[in-house]
């Protein structure tokens, strides 16, 4: 994967700092391309899948058949964070329709995950793959249609990635607010503030950050994000996205190390000059 350093880069936070991008549109590679890390994963059903628009960059995610559901999983050059570290999911999508979306809870979600170095490598029509089994990460479960959910970590084994068998929701999480059904602009920021602390942060849309403190079997190694929808009544929903990226965010303390040998390094070459 590709890794671009952006000094002075004002966050949707408004924390400006270097960042380092893990992944974006242009490293998806699916369908059997040389190497492909974007693989879908749908319900017992051959309806569904992605299209890449490599010129946009744009990912078309066709969703299952009518009431059912699919999750795709995009993978990145794992990252481990030290305190201060953060990792963000930033990403922007347009719905087909505003029915795109089932009408229940849950129906759009959003993870960060470790897979412990067994990765996808196929399609699956059938809920899940036995390289689901043990990973670990974090996700926001949203309801475009109606109630909406809360912040979950990944603690359980299913060979089905996003089974509810498999989370637990994060203790004294918020109701996150709903995306609608209309185009969303999202963002799941993930900061290690202390060796047993780890604040989750979604942002939708512009609104208000919402937050929690996960305290309890930290997750701090990440390789791996994933979308999940469950499909409306319609038999042709799909949800185009044109932003989806995943951007390593260092502790401030190291920046300014960072910005300083670069200062007295330009200041050494303008003196031997």
């Amino acid at each position: 994967m590709k890794t671009f350093l952006f000094p002075l880069l004002l966050l949707p936070f408004g924390n400006p700092c270097f960042a380092a991008v893990l992944f974006d549109l242009n490293d998806v590679a699916l369908d059997g391309t040389a190497g492909e890390n974007t693989y879908i994963t749908r319900n017992s059903a051959t309806t569904g899948g992605l299209t890449y628009n490599s010129g946009t960059p744009s990912l078309t995610y066709n969703l299952n058949a009518a009431n059912s559901y699919s999750y795709f999983v995009s993978y990145f050059d794992a990252q481990t964070l030290s305190v201060g570290d953060a990792i963000e999911l930033s990403y922007s999508f347009t719905p087909s329709s505003t029915s795109s979306f089932r009408d229940t809870a849950g129906a759009f979600r959003v993870g960060l995950y470790n897979s412990k170095t067994d990765q996808a490598s196929e399609d699956s029509n059938d809920t899940g793959l036995s390289e689901y089994n043990d990973d670990r990460g974090y996700m926001g479960v949203y309801s475009p249609r109606g109630t909406s959910d809360t912040f979950f970590q990944r603690t359980g084994n299913n060979n089905l990635l996003w089974s509810s068998s498999t989370r637990t929701a994060v203790t004294g999480s918020p109701t996150l607010d709903t995306p609608g059904t209309d185009a969303v602009t999202g963002l799941l920021r993930l900061t290690l503030q202390t060796p047993t602390s780890l604040l989750l942060e979604s942002q939708l849309n512009g609104s208000t950050v919402q937050s929690v403190l996960d305290t309890s079997g930290l997750e701090t190694t990440f390789d791996a994000l994933s979308f999940f929808a469950m499909s409306g009544s319609n038999t042709s929903n799909s949800l185009t996205f044109t932003e989806m990226t995943v951007t390593l965010i260092p502790e401030p303390s190291s920046l300014l190390l960072v910005t300083m040998a670069g200062l007295i390094f330009m200041i050494a070459r303008k003196r031997s000059a």
